[in-house]
């Protein structure tokens, strides 16, 4: 598998804006994308934060059974996936599973 670089580092957080502030302000990211229920992600909040080639994607759910509100639950904010860029998406995961990777879904 040819990994070409990270894509981008996802964090779930308790409170999206709060910790978009922080990254915007020390740090100089920008936003770039935004999601939420108005865009069809249905219980959560996002952004995606980018300063150069680096871009942070920020999900807080929005009910305490979504999937990143569970995670903030057990763990605190935290690095919750980190999405790597590879030249064959069905070909790099295969090779991921094979390798042990635990997969939560199959490349669209």
């Amino acid at each position: 598998m040819k990994i070409h670089g990270i894509d981008h580092v996802e964090f779930c957080v308790g409170d999206v804006d709060e910790f978009a502030a922080r990254l915007l302000d020390a740090y100089g990211f920008g936003v770039h994308g935004h999601g939420g229920p108005q865009t069809g992600l249905a219980g959560e909040r996002t952004l995606l934060l980018r300063e150069g080639r680096i871009q942070i994607l920020l999900r807080s759910g929005l009910t305490p059974d979504h999937p990143a509100a569970r995670y903030v639950a057990r763990h605190g904010d935290g690095v919750a996936a980190i999405g790597f860029g590879a030249g064959a998406a069905a070909g790099a995961f295969g090779e991921a599973v094979a390798g042990g990777a635990g997969p939560l879904a199959g490349p669209s």
